[in-house]
Order: C-alpha cells, then sequence, then structure tokens
C-alpha cells in the first residue's frame, strides 16, 4: 500500500516539472517576439526620420532656397535612387 502514495507524488512532480518547462517556453517565445517587434520599432524609427529628411529637401528645393553644398548633394544623391 505504501507504494500508491509515493507514485502520486511522483506524478504531480512530473506534471509540476511539464509545465515549469512549458512556462520557460512560453517565457521564451514571449521574449522572441518583443525583441522582434523592439527591431520593427527601430527599423520604422529610421524610415520615419529618413522620410522627414527627404521632405525637408524636397521642400527647400521648392521654395528655391540656396543650399549649402552638403545639402545639394545629398538632394543629387535622393533624386539618383
Amino acid at each position: 500500500m505504501p507504494r500508491k502514495p509515493l507514485r502520486g507524488a511522483c506524478e504531480a512532480a512530473e506534471k509540476a516539472n511539464r509545465e515549469a518547462t512549458n512556462a520557460r517556453i512560453a517565457e521564451q517565445a514571449a521574449q522572441a517576439r518583443l525583441e522582434s517587434t523592439a527591431r520593427e520599432i527601430d527599423g520604422a524609427k529610421a524610415v520615419t526620420k529618413e522620410a522627414a529628411e527627404l521632405r525637408r529637401l524636397l521642400m527647400v528645393s521648392q521654395k528655391g532656397e540656396k543650399r549649402s553644398p552638403a545639402t545639394a548633394a545629398k538632394t543629387a544623391k535622393v533624386v539618383e535612387e
């Protein structure tokens, strides 16, 4: 008779171990999604910054304002792309 309580304890320990393993896997997956989202946000920020710079260059070129040689070169490079 003493084996049945021991077997129940082993089964409970195995179940707890499986649940802990599943929790670790879920945590790792969530961390990977978080890192992926952070990379996407960083990429979007870079694109937004570049778009703002292009808008600024376009406005300057449309207004006919004098531009520095560096700005003119940058505009020419963007136009080539």
